[in-house]
């Protein structure tokens, strides 16, 4: 049976991937077959993040067959954030997404935050894993991450970096994302933040990582605290603002 696919998507959603192989069929194929199932007309912007196993071959063959997917090639990873800007500038659709290649979100959950833009009077879907099976040491890294982030900057969301993050694209044309490592949904974030944007916010279940390893490190953390300097503080916030919010 062969696929219609009309020449603009009403949704794009990228997924960054770096050494996935183990995941990214099962992935496709699942959310593939929930879209399918409601009728939502979507491509899926696999981005190869700089892999070093045989994610890109898996995306090259599945996309033979599949003209619903979308592949964007980095060939050296330099961070999630590069991975997922990549995949938003390459996207065609009227509504834009990010989220994990992990398999972690159940693909219901992902047509509903879809549903909650488009529907909703909203420009900013995301949801908020109010149950985890990732392990006690993700979930305390998580609670201190955002109990900090929202000290800082006095945004209400008890999840920031849930994924998948839904908007409209004339949203993501404002934001002008540059953050190549994690910080990019704290990035996100705050820029919606300042722009007064309206966001609902779909509670889930965060399931467990069936194949592979994640890529978070302990090092992140470092990261992290330099980047929320940076942006509470540094030139490149404030130029930004200068632009969007006077315009």
């Amino acid at each position: 049976m062969s696929i219609r696919l009309d020449n603009i998507p009403d949704l794009s959603l990228v997924f960054p991937l770096f050494n996935e192989e183990q995941n990214i069929v099962s992935l496709i194929s699942s959310i593939s077959d929930e879209f399918d199932k409601h009728n939502i007309n979507y491509e899926l912007v696999m981005v190869n993040n700089g892999s070093l196993d045989s994610t890109g071959k898996i995306l090259r063959e599945r996309s033979k067959s599949n003209p619903r997917l979308k592949i964007v090639t980095i060939e050296k990873n330099q961070g999630y954030g590069l991975g997922i800007i990549k995949g938003l500038r390459n996207a065609s659709g009227k509504y834009l997404g990010f989220m994990c290649g992990d398999g972690q979100i159940a693909p219901a959950d992902i047509v509903n935050v879809y549903f909650n833009l488009q529907n909703g009077d909203c420009d900013l879907s995301k949801v908020v894993r109010v149950q985890r099976q990732d392990g006690l040491i993700r979930y305390l890294n998580s609670l201190v991450y955002n109990l900090l982030f929202r000290r800082v900057f006095g945004i209400p969301s008890a999840d920031i970096n849930g994924t998948p993050k839904i908007f409209k694209r004339a949203l993501f044309e404002k934001l002008d994302l540059l953050s190549k490592d994690w910080f990019v949904d704290c990035e996100l974030m705050i820029k919606t933040s300042l722009l007064s944007v309206k966001m609902k916010e779909i509670p889930v279940v965060f399931l467990p990582r069936k194949d592979g390893s994640s890529n978070v490190r302990i090092g992140h953390v470092v990261e992290f605290i330099r980047n929320m300097i940076r942006y509470k503080f540094g030139r490149e916030i404030r130029r930004w603002k200068k632009k969007e919010l006077s315009s």
